[in-house]
């Protein structure tokens, strides 16, 4: 199964096509458009499944798995659902139906995955569990999302739309591509540096210091993308709502990711256990650059509502390459290069994209000035109240566990004002522009 899904992932994410992502930023959206959409994921999902039924018997050989063919192939009959579920959750997702979304997830994952996989899997048949419990999530969800979106089931076919589709898709499907190929290539080139067991201690502490801010991020993203495209007919406004988010996220979790990394002996301890001291300065150097991350990935939404999908993936292609040169560059540092190798690729992802930014929304250098000392003294101000509950962790005052309970819980009272007072600040900057600019 998880040899299967080598190729299986791959080709799903081939298969969306970036359609989802194409019907939340269209501005004014016809029929014409959903039913050319839904026709532009049939076919696709037809090549998709075409491609694998290719590749299936030589992917077999290669591994030397008896069934991995077949199981590839029935894997592959859900990149036919792929890019259709895209399109009906673009369209939830575009009237910020987010309760649908989730009966829909909820209901294929519980419903059609966990109870049929458990249970045929204490019936003996193995592997074979995973593989029919993962068929019926994807028919289920396509089911459910089709009766959220039933009035939207027509296929039609129009050239001009299919084009705009494919040009738009092809480009975010090569930057969904080289994020895929940084996320294998990563682990793969720690694995070959290190071995095994590192590769293990690096897994688990990366994943416990991105895993948290990825999600918010992802939630918050989730929700903004939708508001943005419809924003970007006025840029100002749009500058103003991405000032706010990326404070929302930028002071919060850069407070707790700093917090966690001056901790981190004692998280990586609570987390998992004794014996995993190799793992507390990866985890620590990872924690650092949690805002920026959540930052990143806004910006990459951002840059996406706005169709510069080529330029972004770029920019993302030289980054892993950037990244893997660290990695080797740095291979002397053991598992502290790698988490630092790890960071610049993300710091300069976030620096060649925030130019793109600044350009299509047109933000202003005086606005853009003052979100960044603004920003910077709250960060200076939660920082030090981290460095003076990191002194009272450290005299014994309480317990480690308190202490650290504590210490998030104050940075989050701290960041949650500083933000609504930055926010509100960004928005009565937005006002003076706009009641300035009716007067000329």
């Amino acid at each position: 199964m998880a040899a299967a899904n080598i190729a299986v992932t791959f080709v799903q994410f081939v298969a969306e096509g970036g359609l989802g992502a194409a019907i939340v930023r269209k501005r004014d959206i016809s029929p014409a458009y959903i039913g050319s959409a839904l026709s532009v994921s049939l076919l696709i999902g037809v090549f998709s499944l075409t491609a694998l039924a290719i590749v299936a018997v030589p992917f077999q050989r290669f591994y030397e798995m008896n069934s991995l063919a077949l199981v590839v192939i029935i894997l592959g009959v859900g990149s036919l659902f792929t890019g259709m579920s895209g399109v009906f959750e673009g369209l939830l997702q575009r009237e910020m139906r987010f309760k649908s979304l989730f009966m829909a997830n909820g209901l294929s994952w519980v419903v059609a995955y966990a109870f049929p996989a458990i249970l045929l899997a204490m019936a003996g048949f193995g592997f074979w569990s995973i593989v029919v419990a993962t068929l019926a999530r994807s028919a289920l969800k396509i089911v459910v999302l089709a009766f959220q979106c039933r009035g939207s089931l027509y296929l039609r076919w129009d050239r001009s739309v299919a084009g705009e589709l494919a040009r738009f898709g092809f480009g975010l499907t090569q930057f969904r591509f080289w994020s895929w190929s940084t996320a294998q290539a990563v682990p793969f080139a720690i694995g070959l540096l290190f071995g095994q067991e590192r590769l293990g201690q690096f897994y688990l502490a990366s994943q416990l210091a991105i895993l948290p801010s990825q999600h918010l991020a992802s939630v918050v993203t989730a929700v903004y993308f939708p508001v943005l495209s419809k924003a970007l007919a006025d840029p100002p406004v749009a500058a103003a709502q991405l000032g706010s988010v990326f404070t929302v996220l930028l002071v919060p979790v850069t407070a707790i990711g700093l917090l966690l990394a001056i901790n981190s002996e004692l998280v990586i301890e609570l987390a998992l256990g004794g014996g995993w001291s190799v793992a507390v300065v990866p985890f620590a150097i990872l924690c650092i650059g949690a805002g920026l991350r959540s930052c990143l990935q806004i910006s990459d939404a951002v840059n996406i509502a706005r169709g510069d999908v080529y330029a972004l993936a770029n920019r993302k292609a030289i980054c892993m390459i950037v990244m893997l040169v660290c990695l080797f560059v740095t291979q002397r540092y053991g598992l502290a290069g790698a988490a630092m190798s790890i960071l610049v690729g993300h710091t300069l992802m976030l620096i060649l994209t925030i130019p793109l930014i600044i350009t299509g929304l047109k933000i202003e250098r005086a606005l853009l000035a003052a979100f960044a000392v603004r920003n910077g003294l709250a960060l200076g101000i939660v920082v030090c109240v981290d460095i003076l509950l990191w002194r009272i962790l450290a005299t014994d005052v309480v317990s480690a566990m308190n202490g650290l309970v504590l210490s998030v819980a104050a940075n989050i009272l701290i960041s949650i004002p500083i933000a609504v007072f930055l926010i509100d600040r960004l928005r009565q900057g937005l006002v003076r522009r706009i009641r300035n600019g009716a007067g000329a």
